[in-house]
């Protein structure tokens, strides 16, 4: 009886000779310039993560040690009001800031007073 050629061994060895074929026919297109040699592109790595927002009690610490009064007053008081209730880390900050703003003026200064009523709200 006559030996016949297993299929698969049949498929792969023109599979094989086919893709001899189609690299020769790609390469001499790549000689005459009529294409170009393909490349995979490099992979773009990930993005970095974005950085968390600042922390705006660090900021507000910041801004106490350092003795910028005037700036952790105004960005207190936005704080303040945007916080949308009551945020007792930056209230509590507030009057302290009320505080030390009014003891940076003179005793008779009228503003003074204003001050202390302020941080007591707070």
């Amino acid at each position: 009886p006559p030996i016949t050629p297993d299929v698969v061994d049949l498929i792969d060895a023109v599979a094989t000779e086919s893709e001899g074929v189609l690299e020769a026919v790609v390469q001499s297109l790549v000689d005459r310039g009529v294409a170009v040699q393909f490349e995979a592109p490099e992979p773009t790595p990930a993005p970095a993560p974005a950085p968390p927002p600042p922390d705006p009690i660090s900021k507000f610490d910041a801004l106490h040690a350092a003795g910028d009064v005037d700036a952790l007053l105004a960005q207190l008081r936005d704080a303040s009001r945007d916080s949308g209730g009551v945020d007792d880390a930056i209230e509590w900050r507030y009057a302290r800031a009320c505080l030390d703003a009014s003891n940076a003026l003179a005793e008779a200064a009228p503003a003074r007073e204003g001050l202390v009523m302020e941080g007591l709200e707070a």
